[in-house]
């Protein structure tokens, strides 16, 4: 891989806009995130510490080898590689939701709180199905700025809700308010919600079949935070790279005003999720989708053209087999390389 050009998040630099209201959001909010990766508590992070996340290059500002808060903050500010708009849509909708999609109490509860882990669920289920650290982490083609994760898939999440044994059902890559979120995929509309009551906020649900997405199984994909409610309808067709919302942090939590609103402490960003399931039937909980048979998968492991595809398995894989190549779409509408199925959820610039 090509080396990334560092851009001047410089400490002097920043400290001297402090005053400014957006970059003092920027700095508390990373202050917070910055305390939980920075696991040896030395007040900097290292590559080790950032393992899994991507693009430590393009935030070492100072080319020290480490990161300090306020190149961490740099992950949520204007960044200078412009925007893609988004894919045009196919149009039509998809009649084959009438027959796949299912009532939950089809489903047994033990499903729907291993996928959904909501209150009163026990971890354990999500682990069973899925819900682990994998250790995999997103690398982006030579010659391209692509926006990485900072909270990984499954990693420890009692540090931001207070709940023991809570875990990230997704990653989370910050980008600045209104970046136009993707579809990862060709795929049809199962979920827009409101996310009123939800910590994840307003969200759209995609269905991909294997055709969607040359996978040898049916997935779902999931958008949330979104700045604004969507024009989605459920049973649309969507075309990879279509714009499905802006970016936001919308959301409940502490210091939220409700899925309308935004949480005081979250930065903006777009929490990705995924599962994979062996067919195409699903049911809708009313705040998300459960396919039927469905297990968690890693939304790095979602650009895997090859198995293994399960946690466990990739958990396994030696640490040198762990980095994805991403495909990607540019800011031109580009896509790399040519002729893929699934892309990064945000657009690319290139170097």
């Amino acid at each position: 891989m090509g080396e990334m050009p560092r851009l001047s998040f410089a400490l002097a630099s920043l400290l001297a806009l402090v005053a400014v209201p957006a970059l003092a959001q920027n700095f508390k909010l990373a202050e917070r995130n910055f305390e939980q990766i920075d696991s040896d508590g030395d007040g900097r992070i290292s590559r080790t510490e950032w393992s899994g996340r991507g693009n430590f290059e393009l935030l070492d500002g100072n080319g020290d080898g480490f990161l300090n808060v306020e190149e961490l903050a740099g992950m949520y500010m204007k960044r200078p590689w412009g925007r893609y708009a988004g894919a045009p849509s196919p149009g039509g909708g998809d009649p084959s939701i009438q027959t796949d999609k299912i009532s939950g109490s089809d489903l047994p509860s033990s499903l729907s709180c291993a996928l959904e882990v909501t209150h009163g669920c026990s971890i354990n289920g999500a682990v069973a199905r899925g819900l682990l650290a994998t250790g995999m982490g997103p690398l982006f083609p030579d010659n391209t700025l692509c926006p990485g994760i900072d909270d990984f898939f499954a990693m420890d999440y009692g540090f931001k809700n207070r709940k023991a044994g809570a875990l990230h059902g997704g990653i989370d890559i910050p980008m600045p308010w209104d970046t136009p979120i993707l579809a990862a995929a060709a795929g049809t509309v199962v979920g827009v919600y409101g996310g009123e009551t939800s910590m994840r906020g307003r969200e759209v649900n995609l269905r991909h079949s294997p055709e969607d997405t040359g996978l040898p199984f049916w997935t779902y994909t999931q958008y949330s935070h979104l700045n604004a409610m969507p024009d989605l309808h459920v049973g649309d067709r969507v075309a990879m790279g279509q714009f499905l919302g802006p970016s936001g942090n919308s959301g409940t939590g502490p210091g939220s005003q409700g899925g309308g609103g935004q949480a005081a402490h979250r930065r903006p960003a777009i929490h990705f999720a995924a599962w994979q399931a062996d067919g195409p039937r699903y049911a809708d909980s009313g705040t998300g989708i459960i396919a039927e048979n469905g297990t968690w998968l890693d939304p790095v492991a979602f650009y895997r053209d090859a198995p293994p595809f399960a946690s466990a398995g990739l958990k396994a894989l030696p640490d040198d087999q762990k980095a994805v190549l991403v495909p990607v779409i540019m800011n031109d509408g580009t896509v790399l390389p040519a002729g893929a199925k699934r892309i990064w959820p945000y657009s690319c610039a290139r170097k």
